[in-house]
């Protein structure tokens, strides 16, 4: 169907948001769209106008914060000199295009956390700007705004350690493991535990009736899809360039499930 084919390929256009600090960014307009009809079905009963202008903050404040999780990577990534060129923000979350993968266990569990690291930033300063709130503006929309970066911050760090593939979590957890044994063995491993954990998230969006569950099955979706890619890039390639060093698997690359690592 025409009309329905230019409807797919809008909402899964982007759109530019500027260069920050180097870094241009862009955004899906499946996020313009969909992220405020989420807002507005749960802040129907605040009112009409009301709920508008919550809306918009928090739609705003939400991408604010993940491109500031995003920025937490790329910088970490500076240090290692990978540079990376794009932000890319969706209803799913945001990705940083780096232009290289780490290339040692200790890069990418450092440049993994380095996300979730910012969460723990933006609590530093509104954990207490929430405590200082007089108890009378608990319920007005600056105290509303308050607490929604707190939780937002808290359930995106919490949310992105889980250890499924490609959260951070499931990086940290490949990252930890392959300091222990062969990184392609590693990621075996975790991307075992990441089909796993995408199962159970499609499982719990069937217990939420709301637009809320669609995502999260699409998410569940995704973490299965990319465990699984993961595990097939892992059984025929090095999953760090600096292995090559050290690692006979151009001549055997097999060497690996044999214990090669040790």
């Amino acid at each position: 169907n025409p009309t329905l084919f230019r409807i797919w390929r809008a909402l899964t256009s982007s759109f530019s948001l500027g260069t920050w600090f180097g870094v241009h960014v862009r955004m899906y307009w499946a996020a313009l769209v969909l992220m405020p009809l989420i807002f507005l079905s749960r802040l129907a009963g605040l009112g009409g106008g009301l709920a508008l202008l919550l809306t918009a903050i928090y739609f705003v404040l939400l991408f604010l914060i993940i491109w500031t999780h995003e920025m937490g990577h790329i910088a970490c990534g500076w240090l290692y000199r990978i540079r990376s060129d794009q932000i890319t923000l969706g209803p799913l979350g945001g990705l940083a295009h780096m232009n290289s993968g780490a290339s040692t266990p200790r890069e990418e569990l450092w440049i993994s956390l380095a996300g979730p690291a910012v969460h723990l930033a933006w609590l530093a300063v509104f954990l207490p700007v929430e405590w200082l709130v007089p108890a009378e503006h608990s319920y007005t929309w600056y105290g509303w705004t308050v607490w929604y970066l707190n939780v937002t911050n808290l359930t995106l760090m919490v949310f992105n350690l889980l250890p499924i593939f490609p959260l951070d979590g499931g990086r940290v957890l490949r990252a930890l493991l392959s300091m222990r044994m062969h990184p392609n063995h590693a990621t075996l491993w975790a991307a075992n535990v990441g089909m796993i954990g995408g199962g159970v998230l499609v499982v719990l969006s069937f217990t939420r009736p709301d637009l809320q569950s669609s995502i999260g099955f699409v998410i569940g979706l995704m973490c299965i899809l990319r465990s699984l890619e993961e595990k097939r890039m892992a059984k025929h390639a090095l999953v760090y360039q600096s292995a090559a060093r050290r690692e006979p698997w151009e001549q055997d690359p097999d060497a690996w499930k044999r214990g090669a690592a040790s």
